[in-house]
Parts: C-alpha cells; structure tokens; sequence
C-alpha cells in the first residue's frame, strides 16, 4: 500500500501477528529481513519485530518515532533492517526445529499518526561451505601482534577457533568453536541486529588491516586463554563443562561502558575513552565474563544482595587466576587495570589487597558492609561493592598456601559444594570443606582459610548446614 496515502490511527490498536512454525535445524545463519514504512509518536507507539523458540517468549527489536527520515531509509521513507537470529536476546536460534515470527504494531490512540508498513519479508538461511582450520596472526588493542585461532572458509579466513579438544566438525557449524563477531556499534532495540561474523578484509589471515579488528582480536585471543585455563587447570571443558561453544561480541552499542555474560555470549563494549577503554583488552575482565558462565553452570548463585556479592566475587577471584595463569609473576590483584581511565596509568577498578585502594570503594570486612536496597539503583543489593569482602579473603588465603593451591580449593567450593542462595557464611563452610577434601582438616591450608574467613570477620554458623551440590543445579542454564 502507498503509505503517503494511508488513514492514520483514530483509536488503540495492539495487533500481534505471528507466524510460524519455521526449521533452523539446517541452517549454518538465519536472517530475517524486512522492509518498514513507520512513523509513530516517540515512545508510545511502535512497531516491532519478534523471533522465538514458542509462541510466548519472544525477544527482538522495536521502531518508535519517525523512522522514514533515519539513515538508511529510501527516497520513499522505506527502510530495510536485519535481524540475525544467530543471536538474540533468546540465544543462538539456530538448529532449533521450530521457531515463531511476530510482527507488532502498537499504538495508545492518543495522537493520530501514519502508523507503520510492512513489506518484502523474507526468512533467509544460510550455510557455510566447511572449512579448515588455520593459524594466523592479529594486532590487539594495545599494539601486540597475536597468534590466532581461525579458520577458512572458501577463500576467506574467519575468527573461529576450532583447535581447541571441545571441537565438533564441521567448522561451520560452530559447535565447540571460540566464533568471535562484530555487533558494529548498533544501538537499534537489543543492539545485537548487526551481528556479522569478523574475518580478515584482505583475505590473508592476518587481522592487521584496521582498528575495528583490535577489539576482535583481543577477544579472540584472551578467550582461547581462559578455555586453556579452566581445562589446563581444573580439566573444565569450556564453561558448563560439556564443550559448549564460546562466543563474543565485541563493539556493542555506542562507547559502552561494560562487558557482560548474558546466559549465551560475553559482549564488550568500546568504553567512552574516558573511563573505560576497550573492555575486550583486558585478560581479567574477559575471565570475569566467562567465570559468569561457569558460575551459572555450577552453583548458580544468585544475582543480589550478600549472594549477587559472592557471584560478582567468584568472577574477579577466577578472572584474577586466569591473569596469573598465562602471566606468572607479572599477574597481579587487580581488576581491570589494563582498560580502565586509559588516561590515568596504575589504578584500577577494584582491588582484591585492598578493596579500599580501588577507584570503587569495597568493603573489606563485615563491620564495613553496605546494606543497600535490593533495585536496579543500588546495584541489586551491592553486588559489585560488598564482593570486596570475600575478594580480600582470596587473597589473604593466596598470600598464606600460594595461588595454584587456592585456585584449586576455590574451585572445588564453587563446584561442589556452593549453591543458588550462598551467603558470606557459606562460602566459609563450602572453602573449608574444599580444603579439608583436598589437603586434610589438620593442613596449613584448611588453616590459612580458616583465619583468612576470620579476618574478615565471617565466622562459623552452627545454624547452617552444608548441602553437598553436583554442580549442576535445576535452572542453569544450557546452550
């Protein structure tokens, strides 16, 4: 229909329209493109695009405003968008052997407007030819060249790891893959619509050509040395244990301040310049991210209050180990020294010594702890400020047995014995049990994790019973 020609909306309209059941079971990518005509008024009426796994979860973008005067839009004030079903809010869609598409078209009947128009939808799937492993080369974000993990396909070399013992074939499959892609600082609904795999523009697998690759490479790379760590060290096969396939986004939204695991992938932001540079540049932080994914595969601990705090500490004290592991020495008890304030060298976010020094205060004893309401506003009941207290305990105990023993118990802790609702007491009773299985409740180590939980003024609770956990708790979640 010529939209110029339309009536406009006199009442509420709340039309759903879905479609489906659709197979991804073959595809190697899915696309959905599609062509809007919309203009709506901002922010009380939309039109939006949907994809699912059923008929009642969905996830995906949504259009407010006057959307045929946006770049990319035609003389006509047509404009055709992508959603890449290889990643939504909902996961990796691929594979699955039904999934839904919903078209949503809103509006609160308080202002006439021209609505929205859909044309020229088309579900694409793609797949990608086999291809080989390859070992090339890549220029990170601070300048270092990096041996890299790709993989060709056709004649193009792509950032997918395939070297590593979880490895499915065939290559374009993905699975049991370290698969790096590029979300292109797309800032449209889940930001995720942009997603393109990175490969090498000049096709000679070597990812020197841009700054737009640094991000990639870093990401790429420090993630082959966290999955090195977790099997090299505790025999893990990648974050639940089972091979599951790791991926990254790297250059999501616009300047973003953060890094994330969001239940199937670790994005980084660029960071602002100011504050934070490329989160992908940091071999802590992109530990911390994938420590979420072995955290939510185990023990599960929730996210807010005392518990939210352990989880958030969990993160930092394996990020910390996986610096340690690949640089000796030269690691240090810092959270993200190497990104944050580009512009100010030797300070950082957080420090596990001493939680007071970081940029962002920490407690470092209970008589210090920040009791916080429990809202989006304060940090879900202090979850990055009260894991200083826990934090500090690592560190103690590292300082006391040395970090190759500490990593060991702390493991076993999160493994086997923690569970969803953990609280400061619990992790005492879970690390004391992890060094008594592993070395003896008459060691130097049960004893250095006993005064170290002391120190911090987490003393024994007679009233809480230590449950035995599989690592595998009801409600994690798989890829």
């Amino acid at each position: 229909r010529d939209p110029y020609s339309s009536s406009t909306y006199p009442t509420n309209v709340y039309t759903l329209l879905r479609y489906g059941p659709f197979s991804l079971s073959d595809a190697s990518d899915a696309i959905l493109q599609f062509s809007h005509w919309t203009i709506t008024e901002t922010g009380y009426d939309y039109f939006a695009v949907f994809v699912g796994k059923d008929t009642v979860n969905f996830t995906g973008v949504a259009y407010s405003g006057d959307w045929t005067k946006s770049p990319g839009a035609d003389t006509n004030g047509w404009q055709t968008d992508y959603l890449n079903l290889t990643a939504t809010g909902l996961g990796d869609l691929r594979g699955s052997s039904q999934v839904w598409i919903a078209f949503l078209f809103k509006s609160d009947g308080s202002v006439s407007y021209r609505g929205t128009f859909l044309d020229d939808v088309e579900l694409r799937k793609e797949g990608l030819p086999t291809g080989v492993a390859a070992l090339g080369s890549g220029i990170g974000l601070d300048g270092t060249t990096r041996s890299l993990n790709t993989a060709r396909i056709g004649t193009e070399y792509y950032l997918i790891d395939a070297s590593r013992p979880m490895y499915v074939p065939p290559i374009g499959q993905e699975r049991g893959v370290i698969a790096t892609w590029d979300a292109q600082c797309d800032t449209v609904g889940h930001a995720y619509g942009s997603l393109t795999r990175v490969k090498d523009p000049n096709s000679d697998n070597n990812f020197n050509d841009n700054a737009q690759l640094r991000a990639a490479v870093d990401a790429h790379y420090y993630t082959g040395v966290v999955y090195d760590y977790y099997k090299n060290v505790h025999s893990r096969n990648s974050l639940d244990n089972n091979g599951r396939t790791l991926r990254n986004v790297v250059h999501y939204m616009n300047r973003y301040n953060n890094a994330f695991w969001n239940g199937y992938f670790m994005t980084y932001g660029d960071g602002d310049g100011v504050t934070f540079g490329n989160l992908a540049g940091a071999l802590d932080i992109i530990g911390h991210e994938m420590t979420h994914g072995v955290i939510e595969a185990t023990a599960n601990l929730l996210y807010e209050n005392q518990t939210g705090a352990l989880n958030e500490s969990y993160a930092d004290v394996f990020g910390t180990f996986c610096e340690f592991y690949a640089r000796g020495q030269a690691g240090n008890w810092l959270i993200g020294e190497d990104i944050y304030t580009p512009g100010i060298s030797g300070d950082a976010m957080r420090s596990m010594q001493d939680p007071h020094s970081g940029t962002d205060w920490q407690p470092s004893h209970m008589s210090e702890y920040v009791e916080l309401l429990n809202n989006g506003s304060n940090d879900l009941g202090g979850v990055h400020i009260n894991s200083g207290i826990p934090n500090r305990g690592c560190y103690i105990i590292a300082s006391t047995i040395g970090v190759q023993k500490t990593e060991r118990i702390y493991y076993r802790a999160l493994t086997m014995y923690l569970t969803n609702a953990a609280q400061f007491v619990d992790a005492r009773n879970a690390t004391l049990q992890a060094a008594a299985d592993l070395y003896g409740r008459s060691s130097s180590e049960y004893t250095a994790v006993e005064s170290a939980f002391t120190a911090l003024g987490v003393t024994s609770d007679t009233a809480r019973e230590l449950v035995y956990d599989d690592g595998y708790p009801t409600g994690a979640t798989a890829w």
